[in-house]
């Protein structure tokens, strides 16, 4: 029922400069500006959904999710995790957006991910990405090294929404028996 509020949430996430935050290499323990990144913005945005979820006011809570699930996508993205915003990255997600209804094998039929907090699933992702960037980043043409690199991230972008998802609903409980 609260699909409609997570999506928004989601899109808000990446509307004006927010998105400047979605950014984490898990080696160099950085973002784009040095330590504002992926990772503080993400348990940001968990918690207060968390809270929000506790106080009663569902949608906000539902908003705030998506807005956390959002930068869990993001960060199975090489471009987010090398921290380079120009290198082919708006292209990259124009392909995946004109190519997702194409290919079934963008969609995932693993089960959620599950790990056992928020920031692990940015770590989780980020790492993947990055042995995913490695393994295709000289492939040509670039279409082809996207498909490959979507083939790899959009079914881990699910999976590991699907596993937050769960994981909301434990912390939700933990949460309400510690208040």
């Amino acid at each position: 029922p609260y699909i409609k509020e997570i999506n928004k949430g989601s899109v808000w996430a990446d509307q004006s400069f927010k998105s400047t935050n979605h950014f984490y290499n898990p080696k160099t323990k950085k973002g784009m500006f040095g330590y504002s990144h992926a990772l503080n913005l993400v348990e940001n945005y968990y918690n207060r959904a968390l809270y929000l979820y506790s106080k009663k006011q569902f949608s906000k809570a539902m908003f705030f999710l998506g807005a956390a699930i959002h930068i869990i996508q993001d960060l199975t993205i090489p471009q987010h995790v090398r921290v380079r915003l120009l290198d082919h990255h708006r292209s990259f997600e124009n392909f995946v957006k004109y190519t997702y209804d194409l290919v079934e094998d963008y969609r995932s039929m693993d089960p959620p991910i599950l790990l056992p907090d928020v920031r692990t699933y940015l770590e989780y992702n980020a790492r993947i990405a990055l042995k995913v960037d490695q393994t295709y980043k000289d492939l040509l043409p670039m279409r082809v090294r996207f498909f490959k690199i979507t083939l790899s991230c959009l079914p881990l972008a699910q999976s590991t929404s699907a596993g937050c998802i769960i994981l909301f609903v434990q912390d939700l409980n933990r949460y309400q028996k510690g208040h």
